[in-house]
């Protein structure tokens, strides 16, 4: 390193969370840099920053403290140049920033977005907790009923609170059963101004997928549960294809959930497993329903669906579409496409031209 001319323009940033780039091993490296002149080298130290928060996180990396002490990370692309503000929602926000050309989460932001990106509980990006660890079974003692009933509320509130804008939502997949849930519960509507969901997901009683049927059908998530499973990852074989095909990483209780909508092909909220532990929680035997007829006509929603996708079958999201009969036909567009799998929405090669570029035209109209 002390043959790197010590004129040349350095500029190095590391953090202290960096599993990768030690704190210590940066020190070396800035000692074999001692001589460079002191106005061609600048430093930066993050101590909250870990090693993918530099590409991650370009503008600002935000906080947002959930209902019994979870934490969820906002990841912020760039201040708005118009008064616009979206929300990217999907498992893990990486997924709106594959390409600076081609992901979403880059698009908005050239287009004047104020872009926030957000992470489901549990990620790698949202693990944080302020007193439990994943290691603790009770950590992972939660299903989407929270993610739609706290965090998503959450996510929006601090983002409204932030900007003072009510916010454009992108969802795929599982970002969108949470916004359908917290429509048709009321939640955050004083905040959301429209709605593009991709791949949509409320219904999965036609779902095509025979290994995450066969998983539904064989209570898979529920033995893993006793077993003391609590989280599901992908390390190859028959686990690994199932999270390709469903997600990328899911914990059991969750996938319980899940697997609930697949066997009975119903949008309801946990079933505890028995009428007295029901009655406990919801004052009736049977878990509510989320009913899809009480999202308000008004509300500008943007459904783009696939022929190919075997998670939100072309079937189920006509049930999704025959329950919304009532919304106003200016405020619902629906775009399907017949060659795109449930990946394509976010990592499809032509994504931009198929599905990005009308869901900004959506947005310019709402």
């Amino acid at each position: 390193m002390t043959n790197i001319p010590t004129d040349v323009p350095l500029f190095l940033a590391y953090g202290g969370a960096d599993a990768l780039s030690v704190s210590q091993d940066v020190k070396l490296l800035l000692d074999s840099l001692h001589d460079h002149e002191g106005d061609k080298l600048v430093v930066e130290y993050r101590e909250d920053y870990a090693h993918a928060d530099y590409v991650m996180s370009v503008n600002a990396k935000q906080v947002v403290y959930l209902a019994a002490g979870g934490r969820t990370k906002l990841q912020r692309i760039a201040e708005s140049t118009n008064e616009a503000d979206g929300i990217c929602k999907s498992t893990d926000a990486r997924t709106w920033l594959d390409s600076p050309d081609e992901s979403l989460g880059f698009i908005l932001a050239d287009n004047g977005f104020d872009v926030w990106l957000a992470n489901v509980r549990g990620t790698n990006y949202s693990s944080g907790h302020t007193s439990l660890s994943p290691d603790d079974s009770e950590y992972w003692n939660w299903s989407w009923d929270e993610l739609v009933a706290y965090d998503l509320p959450a996510t929006f509130q601090y983002v409204y609170d932030q900007t003072g804008q009510k916010l454009h939502y992108v969802g795929h997949s599982l970002g969108t059963l949470m916004a359908f849930g917290a429509f048709s519960r009321k939640e955050v509507l004083n905040m959301v101004r429209s709605a593009a969901l991709l791949s949509p997901i409320a219904y999965l009683g036609e779902m095509s997928s025979d290994l995450a049927r066969a998983a539904a059908d064989a209570f898979i998530a529920e033995g893993l549960y006793w077993l003391g499973v609590h989280e599901f990852s992908p390390g190859g074989g028959a686990a690994s294809k199932l999270v390709d095909e469903i997600c990328n990483k899911i914990k059991c209780t969750d996938l319980e959930s899940m697997i609930t909508v697949i066997r009975q092909g119903t949008i309801e909220m946990y079933d505890y497993g028995s009428d007295d532990e029901n009655n406990k929680y919801y004052g009736q035997p049977t878990p509510p329903e989320y009913n899809m007829t009480s999202i308000p006509d008004d509300l500008p929603l943007f459904l783009s669906y696939g022929g190919k996708d075997f998670l939100s079958d072309v079937k189920d999201v006509q049930t999704l579409v025959d329950k919304l009969v009532d919304h106003e036909p200016d405020k619902l567009v629906l775009l399907y496409k017949e060659d795109y799998a449930h990946l394509d929405f976010v990592h499809g090669y032509n994504a931009k031209q198929e599905v990005y570029d009308p869901i900004m035209n959506f947005f310019g109209l709402n």
